[in-house]
């Protein structure tokens, strides 16, 4: 085994998006690119992306707190969430007609279902935010 100075105590989780909305409602999650605008674009690119079980990396750090702090993929988790609280609308012109022009709360209830059970993959790592950071950087150079 490989050693550092730093010992990175990482998890690897599968939160429902349910559970990822919960938290946000209580202020536990929060976005790195907090300023960052999300669109209707962007949730009909996330609900495709979930309709084909394809997920972005995401990568959190738990606080001290217990918050946790969205390092990597904020933007998918953002859109989801915003999306799945109707805060956003799926556009007209989006790729699964029967979301079209809908809320979530317009869906069938089985597509609401699926949408809230469908679990995220989460690399959820301790407070050291920098190092994350940096393995995150170091990932993407190699993918």
């Amino acid at each position: 085994m490989l050693v550092t100075n730093l010992k990175l105590r990482v998890r690897n989780l599968n939160p429902y998006v349910s559970m990822l909305v919960s938290r946000d409602g209580d202020n536990d999650l929060c976005y790195t690119d907090d300023g960052q605008y999300t669109s209707e674009l962007h949730v009909e690119a996330a609900i495709y992306l979930l309709a084909h079980s394809v997920m972005p990396q995401v990568i959190i750090s738990e606080g001290k707190s217990g918050a946790w702090h969205i390092i990597k993929g904020g933007g998918f988790i953002k859109a989801l969430v915003a999306y799945v609280r109707d805060d956003l609308v799926y556009p007209m012109e989006g790729r699964i007609e029967s979301f079209r022009g809908k809320r979530f709360s317009e869906l069938s209830r089985m597509a609401q279902r699926e949408i809230n059970q469908t679990s995220i993959p989460v690399t959820l790592g301790d407070e050291h935010v920098d190092l994350l950071c940096e393995l995150s950087e170091i990932s993407n150079q190699l993918s």
